[in-house]
């Protein structure tokens, strides 16, 4: 995958739905390899050990997407949306390791009960929570961009718990707010640039409940669609409201 590089370990790789391209992450930075000129395009170079592209974070891969994918094709393969996590804030906690130890080491005789540290990033009730935002690449262009949307959650208060593509040029958002009484449906449209809420429920005021992250056996959460009512589809996309109108049953809360 990387030139030059045959044992370099990569987190993640996804083939573009038009099989001439692959992106991967490497060292929390996402590339673009192109097969048709074998060129390596870099989209992200900024990533760290606190500033995640591409993959999730230890929290988002558990509870959210289940999953380690944290990137999405569009259906013509022309634009790459992808998450960046900045969990700089989040509080380190310490786990203890008695048998598989992160160094690989074994510990002395008679040391065996002494176990080894290390320590990862886990915000627990009322710590602060990684930051999370969309990013979109455009592959013509070269370029990376957001796009800002009124409304939005503020960044210490949002939750981005499902993103698909519908069609090739708009991608819808499902967010929530940390404490998950509030949903917005976003939907962005990657040509224009542009993005708006097309649905919000607070089920906070109608019954004080919460919202849970529901992945659909089959269609799980890294990337599939789960998330759209029927009973409100006018202004989602063509391509999905056909799919709402054909079967209602597949669009769920």
């Amino acid at each position: 995958m990387i030139p030059g590089k045959p044992d370099e370990k990569l987190s993640l790789a996804v083939w573009a739905p038009t099989s001439d391209s692959v992106a991967y992450v490497v060292g929390n930075n996402v590339k673009i390899r192109h097969l048709d000129d074998k060129t390596t395009t870099d989209v992200t170079k900024d990533g760290n050990k606190d500033l995640f592209y591409g993959i999730p974070d230890w929290v988002y891969e558990e509870e959210v997407f289940q999953g380690a994918q944290a990137l999405w094709w569009s259906e013509n393969g022309k634009h790459l949306a992808f998450l960046r996590t900045n969990e700089s804030k989040v509080p380190e906690y310490p786990l203890q390791y008695f048998v598989s130890r992160p160094s690989g080491e074994y510990p002395p005789e008679e040391l065996e009960n002494y176990p080894e540290l290390d320590f990862i990033k886990y915000p627990k009730a009322g710590a602060p929570n990684p930051v999370v935002d969309l990013q979109f690449f455009d592959l013509n262009k070269k370029e990376v961009f957001s796009v800002s949307i009124k409304d939005d959650f503020p960044d210490n208060d949002r939750l981005i718990t499902e993103v698909v593509w519908a069609g090739a040029e708009q991608v819808l958002i499902r967010e929530t707010n940390r404490e998950s009484d509030l949903l917005r449906m976003i939907l962005i449209d990657v040509t224009t640039r542009t993005g708006k809420v097309v649905r919000e429920l607070n089920v906070a005021e109608l019954d004080g409940g919460w919202f849970e992250v529901v992945c659909h056996k089959a269609m799980p959460c890294s990337g599939a669609y789960s998330d759209l009512s029927s009973r409100n589809i006018q202004d989602i996309s063509p391509q999905i409201r056909k799919r709402a109108e054909r079967n209602p049953d597949i669009l769920t809360l």
